[in-house]
């Protein structure tokens, strides 16, 4: 880009280090964030921070990616459900459970919805189905699943894959999940 007299903007860097994130290259990450505030003076974005969290997450650092996490929050930043399911599922891949039902239960029920206009999102409530098919616990998933439905959310396949294979997972409720499949 440089090369042909443009300036990369905040867009560019997100979409490079989200790259980069994907392919768990930490450093690169890192340094094109500095590069980004350093050399073109840009300000922390909510965008950039998630790809640094993206990176950590994917490579097994959940402790720095809730760290970022929370330098988000310091620098007056509004992680959002992107953020926080990024976080979770870091946390899945480090089979820290617990951790990843407390960053939910943080984000579901401390955060001001109502003035802030945060809440769980479809692909946050979607991925915790899909935690609660990996951990067995059926009714938690149904639990879920309804929010979902109250929301309006859950018109296509995924969700409904991610319940009944919750469901399926555990006898109690095997016969409810040949009723989603219906």
């Amino acid at each position: 880009m440089e090369t042909m007299g443009l300036k990369p903007n905040d867009e560019t860097y997100n979409q490079v280090m989200t790259a980069y994130a994907k392919n768990k290259d930490v450093a690169m990450v890192e340094k094109l964030n500095q590069e980004a505030t350093e050399k073109y003076g840009m300000n922390p974005s909510k965008y950039r921070l998630n790809a640094l969290i993206l990176a950590y997450a994917k490579s097994n650092d959940c402790n720095n990616a809730e760290k970022v996490l929370r330098e988000m929050v310091k620098q007056g930043l509004r992680p959002d459900a992107i953020t926080y399911t990024t976080v979770i599922d870091g946390y899945k891949r480090e089979r820290n459970i617990a951790k990843c039902w407390e960053l939910y239960e943080y984000y579901t029920t401390n955060l001001n919805f109502e003035t802030d206009g945060r809440q769980a999102d479809e692909f946050m409530l979607g991925y915790m189905v899909r935690l609660c098919a990996a951990t067995h616990d059926a009714e938690k998933a149904i639990k879920i699943f309804n929010q979902m439905e109250a929301q309006g959310f859950h018109r296509h396949a995924m969700p409904y894959n991610s319940i009944i294979f919750a469901l399926a997972s555990t006898k109690r409720y095997a016969e409810m999940a040949l009723e989603y499949w219906q």
